[in-house]
């Protein structure tokens, strides 16, 4: 609970201030009028400085009032030296300069010991430096200790037992008497002394009239009567204030009378949350306040009701509603803490308070705050546990990575408890796994195997273990499992089951059989039977017989149809007869799927395979019955997308362009799908266009495109159709621009070599329009050399024209930039677009590219080293398990075999045999005809 001070700080010295030096004013005045001997010369410069001292002082500038009385009290003419000193002392006291104000008290003592004047008031210069220094037991036992009037100030008759000083000084007397004493009561938490003093203050300044005086009594009435529970009381004081205070002013006594009742309000058992909450609202707009004292102890007592009104809520609507309005007076009792123990208290209450409503970003912030003000600077277990808490504050709020890292931390750090740390290891270890960051994972889970306690040892190589099977490192995974199922009962079925499965995704049949025997064997649970049943299916798999899998998975649904996995049986029995091209049967199962389980997470896919085989079946009824329903039930899904795009080429080629336009329009009309997505539509319908020639419609489109979608990677296919239709209008200079265009956009792709090719045309055409043979000459020249090499005639001549345009315009142009690419020396382009840096893929295409380009100028023994270089870069990386794309990679593989058939020497088929092995190796299936030629050249060579 936060700590809660009371008016022991600036606005308790302010307030004695205000009532015990206002006498010294009135003393000095007093004994001015009524004593000769500390009468005040009216000399000139006497008076000046008197003004001046008395003037810095009124404005609170007290080191230059010190000043000026010091100058006066060095006048040689000045004979009040008293009424100068008492000057200096007031104003000593107040700039807290107590030492010197003690001196300058004792060398009073000395030189007017018998002034009777001076000892009485002696006193209470006393227990006023003793409350400046919050000596308050000592200010009470100075003012008890002193002559019986004192303590006869209070009551009416008490001028018959005090000395024989005029009435206007003792009514000065007992102001200040009455000050101190309340606020000693005050200060001494004695509320009920207090307020009954205060009211008796009240009650002389009011007859007195001394209205510079009367509020300040007032407003300490109401405190001391709010801490005394005299709710009445105070509120009656207010009311009466709150009257006579201009609220537009908002003044600080206008925010400090409201503060006032705001503490009244948190301190009425009657009154409820939404009661304080609705007048906090009504004030909130000038929380100026001249006292931090008050304004915390306010806020305290308000964050301390609304925290006990909480205990006491069922409905968590309400306590969320308190909780954010007891934060507003947290954020504000933080920044006017008067320690930095009750600011770190409070920080602790405002992380937590945000963590119970579910804002956990600015939980975070202020976590992160703690730690960064008091790390180093504190207990380090503290600053461990609000870094365990902000790692759970992380995970809640979706930051993964950050609560991994932070729990990895902890996990090496001695501050946590040993429990503590242990959680953070598995919460860490498994948001790790979460992230697929195997190795941060299995860097935690060994920490657990480390551990001495047995069943923690046996968990970490569990853990660990699950950890390299989702590594995908089964043999290690498999032999961690089967270990902790021998030496461990808690976890031996469930270890046992894990094995069999790692070494069934690691393609080991004989151990596999081994383990599933001793799951039939050894363990009772049933349901891990049934699940080792489901992964027994997979055997099939290693042995590559599909279709025996495909009728196990699919036996496996109809003897367990309770069982939590049939689904996944179901759908992976379509897949696999998919993928042998029983389409007939896999429809079938699919629908099956579907019917049994129309909310499965699968259920898109399942309709857009059905779509794909009814297609392959020709039924292309039921393919547009089935794209209505995933466009219905499925709007945003991915694989309404990609089975829209699918047929759409279908429809295109059939030219049912109206059922094309209908399904791009849904994708565009649609809000949730992605803009990438809605650009491909867009140019999707401007091929429509294209392909019925209306040419204008196209390009309308297209310009719509790069407006609306500017950044989309389509823009750059959009480019080089522009192109197409400015090449086809003769506009030669405008397809140049478009094609540069495309390739800027898309610099290491086939569309880019592709426009190389396109620009050639387009220049040579450009070159023929302006009477300039000299591209012609290198056309006709390349063609009698290839026609003298080529015996057979019919090869076209367009094909051979256009060759021969690429060789001598474009494809040395193309080869030195490709070069570039490989060697990392790459110019900027496309508005400083800096493609330096290529990643494996990209390398992989400008591999290929290369060799196209040594292809079309005929120079096979260029173009085979750069289509090995894609092979053998692609096989680098798959063996090191960095798959990607390897659409380069087959594609430079029938390159480079179709150049090396071409050679038809033992060497060369040799070499096209290594490159199908390496085929196989990565696992890429090839055609019946380019195996039935390899049996043949095999034979024909004797290989």
């Amino acid at each position: 609970m936060i700590e809660v001070t009371h008016m022991k700080n600036n606005l308790s010295k302010i307030t004695a201030f205000v009532f015990s030096f206002s006498f010294l004013t009135t003393l000095c005045n007093g004994v001015r009028a009524n004593n000769t001997e500390l009468t005040f010369s009216n000399n000139a410069q006497y008076s000046k400085l008197q003004n001046l001292g008395d003037q810095a002082y009124s404005e609170g500038d007290y080191q230059l009032a010190i000043k000026y009385y010091l100058q006066l009290a060095e006048l040689k003419n000045n004979n009040d030296k008293l009424a100068v000193k008492f000057s200096l002392l007031k104003a000593l006291i107040a700039d807290n300069e107590l030492v010197e104000a003690q001196n300058l008290l004792k060398k009073l003592k000395k030189i007017y010991a018998q002034n009777q004047r001076f000892l009485f008031w002696l006193p209470l210069y006393q227990a006023n430096i003793a409350i400046a220094e919050n000596r308050y037991h000592s200010a009470l036992t100075i003012i008890n200790e002193s002559t019986p009037q004192y303590r006869n100030v209070e009551y009416s008759n008490a001028n018959q037992s005090l000395p024989n000083i005029p009435k206007n000084e003792l009514n000065d007397f007992k102001i200040e008497f009455l000050s101190a004493s309340a606020f000693l009561s005050q200060s001494m938490e004695q509320y009920q002394a207090a307020a009954k003093k205060y009211r008796l203050l009240l009650k002389l300044l009011n007859s007195l009239q001394k209205d510079e005086l009367i509020y300040q009594a007032q407003r300490n009435f109401i405190y001391c009567s709010i801490k005394n529970n005299d709710l009445n009381a105070a509120n009656a004081m207010l009311s009466l204030l709150l009257k006579n205070v201009d609220s537009q002013e908002k003044s600080t006594r206008y925010t400090e009378l409201n503060f006032l009742k705001l503490y009244a309000l948190a301190m009425d058992n009657s009154k409820s949350i939404d009661s304080i909450h609705n007048f906090y609202q009504k004030i909130k707009d000038n929380l100026t306040l001249n006292s931090d004292s008050l304004r915390y102890e306010v806020d305290s007592y308000i964050i301390q009701k609304i925290k006990s009104n909480l205990s006491y809520q069922e409905d968590k609507n309400i306590e969320r509603h308190n909780l954010k309005f007891a934060i507003d007076f947290m954020l504000d009792a933080y920044k006017i803490a008067p320690s930095s123990v009750l600011r770190k208290n409070i920080l602790k209450e405002i992380i937590n308070s945000y963590a119970k409503i579910a804002d956990y970003n600015n939980s975070i912030i202020w976590s992160n705050l703690y730690i960064n003000f008091y790390d180093n600077n504190s207990d380090n277990s503290e600053i461990a546990i609000i870094k365990y808490r902000l790692a759970a504050l992380y995970r809640l709020n979706g930051d993964f990575n950050k609560a991994a890292n932070l729990y990895l931390e902890l996990a090496k750090s001695n501050s946590l408890s040993e429990e503590q740390r242990k959680q953070a290891i598995f919460d860490g270890g498994h948001l790790f796994l979460k992230l697929k960051n195997y190795a941060a994972a299995e860097n935690l889970f060994s920490l657990l195997v480390k551990d001495n306690t047995i069943t923690v040892q046996a968990q970490g190589k569990f853990l660990l273990a699950e950890t390299l099977l989702a590594a995908q490192k089964y043999q290690k995974s498999a032999e961690l499992f089967e270990e902790v199922a021998k030496n461990s009962a808690e976890f031996h079925d469930k270890a046992l089951l894990n094995t069999f499965i790692a070494y069934i995704n690691g393609k080991d049949k004989k151990n596999s059989l081994r383990i599933y025997k001793d799951l039939m064997a050894k363990v009772s649970d049933e349901n891990i039977k049934i699940t080792s049943q489901f992964y027994y299916c997979k055997i099939a798999l290693i042995a590559n017989d599909v279709k025996k899998a495909a009728e196990e998975y699919y036996e496996f649904s109809e003897n367990f149809p309770s069982n939590n996995l049939r689904d996944k049986a179901l759908f992976n029995s379509g897949e696999l007869y998919y993928s042998i091209q029983e389409y007939k049967l896999a429809v079938e199962i699919y629908n099956t799927f579907i019917n049994q389980y129309p909310n499965n997470i699968n259920v898109a896919q399942a309709l857009y395979k059905i779509i794909y085989c009814n297609f392959l079946l020709n039924d292309l009824t039921a393919v547009t019955k089935i794209i209505k329903r995933m466009k219905k039930q499925f709007p945003n899904n991915k694989y309404t997308v990609a089975a829209i795009f699918y047929m759409n080429r279908f429809y295109q080629e059939t030219s049912d362009y109206q059922k094309a336009f209908d399904n791009l329009t849904f994708l565009i009309n649609s809000k949730k799908i992605a803009s990438n997505t809605k650009a491909l539509a867009s140019y999707e319908i401007a091929n429509i266009y294209f392909a019925q020639q209306d040419f204008a419609k196209s390009k309308q489109q297209l310009e719509q495109l790069a407006a609306k979608y500017p950044a989309s990677d389509v823009n750059a296919n959009a480019f080089y159709l522009q192109g197409d239709i400015a090449s086809l209008e003769k506009d030669y200079q405008s397809a140049v621009k478009y094609f540069n265009q495309a390739i800027q956009r898309r610099p290491l792709s086939d569309l880019a070599f592709k426009s190389m090719l396109r620009i050639a045309d387009c220049n040579y055409m450009l070159e023929l329009k302006n009477n300039k043979i000299i591209a012609k000459e290198h056309a006709l020249k390349e063609l009698t050399n290839n026609s003298k090499k080529n015996k057979d005639k019919t090869e076209s001549t367009t094909v051979l024209k256009s060759q021969a345009r690429a060789k001598y315009f474009y494809l040395n142009l193309a080869i030195k930039n490709y070069k570039q690419l490989i060697s990392g020396n790459v110019p900027q382009l496309n508005n400083n677009e800096d493609i330096s840096d290529l990643v494996q893929e990209v390398q992989n295409q400008v591999f290929y590219c290369l060799g196209q380009c040594y292809e079309l100028k005929e120079k096979d023994d260029e173009a085979l080293i750069y289509y090995q270089s894609a092979i053998n870069n692609y096989l680098l990386h798959y063996d090191s398990g960095y798959v990607t794309s390897d659409k380069f990679f087959i594609h430079s593989a029938y390159a480079a075999v179709n150049i090396l058939l071409r050679k038809r020497t033992p060497e060369a088929i040799l070499e096209a045999i290594k490159i199908y092995q390496k085929l196989q190796h990565a696992q890429v299936n090839i055609g019946d005809n380019y195996n039935n030629l390899i049996k043949d050249l095999r034979a024909k060579f004797k290989l």
